[in-house]
């Protein structure tokens, strides 16, 4: 909101941004915020009430980028599902936080440790000396994206949206694109859990 100005500017380019869209023949745009933890915002001292921010900027959605931003990670290596369990438990407070849909989260996995330098002393000391999510194996990663397939089924009016973190976050190890260790299985576990049924 810093280069807008203000609130009051944001909401007024979002609402341009919507304008220009219809003008240019769409039948609409849908704004998604990106949303974690309580954010401070340019000019704050204290953090910003999400739910309140995304309803005065008028978004249509709210989503995650990573399990990591709602779920602290205890141990040096934190157990997937650990982490799974309690991102699902963050799920349940956001569908009743927003006053718009929440579309949840599927994480691939988390090392940032690629980042720091390697001579450095490695603790939980903050990005990107962070914790990891240790036995994120593929079959484990298709179990989660099944998990969040049957709750998304099980709403009656939708959305049945998610997002996965993440194709290419090599150095923060989340990525689906084929690697040495795993070569296609988790694109594989995204193919067998979502796509057509022969």
């Amino acid at each position: 909101m810093a280069n807008f100005g203000s609130m009051e500017a944001t909401r007024a380019g979002l609402k341009k941004f919507r304008a220009k869209a219809s003008a240019a023949g769409l039948p609409g745009l849908h704004l998604n915020a990106v949303v974690w933890g309580q954010p401070i915002l340019p000019g704050e001292k204290k953090p910003a009430d999400s739910a309140k921010l995304v309803r005065d900027l008028g978004f249509d959605s709210v989503t995650s980028y990573v399990w990591i931003h709602h779920v602290a990670l205890p141990k040096q290596q934190t157990d997937y599902n650990e982490v799974r369990d309690k991102y699902f438990g963050y799920w349940d407070k956001a569908e009743k936080m927003f006053d718009v849909p929440y579309f949840p989260n599927v994480t691939m996995g988390w090392d940032s440790s690629p980042r720091c330098f390697q001579d450095d002393e490695f603790g939980n000391f903050g990005y990107p000396f962070t914790n990891t999510i240790g036995e994120n194996t593929p079959a484990r990663f298709r179990e989660a994206l099944e998990l969040t397939k049957q709750r998304l089924l099980a709403r009656k009016d939708g959305p049945r949206i998610l997002n996965i973190n993440c194709w290419n976050e090599w150095t923060e190890g989340s990525y689906l694109e084929p690697d040495t260790v795993h070569g296609m299985k988790y694109l594989e576990a995204v193919r067998d859990v979502f796509g057509v049924q022969k």
